[in-house]
């Protein structure tokens, strides 16, 4: 079975959902294994953007603690940095 999402043909895979503490079925729903993109080229720019913002932000944390000899528990404050460069990167490949 397929169903027609924005020009594709996509197909549909029913699973059955549980109703609430009862236990029973609520009926067949459908659930689509194709990702359609919600997101415009300005958007994929403004990810990309984010993550290269991220990315530079990390490098710069990184340089710092290293020339200042830091401790090495202090380096988990590059974390966040590289956290928001990934899912920069991770969305405008996505397109979410």
């Amino acid at each position: 079975m397929s169903r027609y999402l924005g020009g594709m043909l996509a197909p549909v895979v029913f699973r059955r959902e549980i109703d609430g503490a009862m236990g029973r079925a609520a009926g067949a729903v459908p659930v689509t294994s194709v990702c359609v993109p919600n997101i415009g080229p300005r958007g994929v720019r403004r990810r990309v953007a984010l993550g290269l913002t991220g990315a530079a932000a990390t490098a710069l944390v990184f340089a710092l603690l290293a020339a200042r000899h830091a401790a090495p528990w202090a380096f988990l404050a590059v974390v966040p940095f590289a956290a928001v460069a990934s899912l920069g990167f991770y969305e405008a490949k996505e397109k979410t």
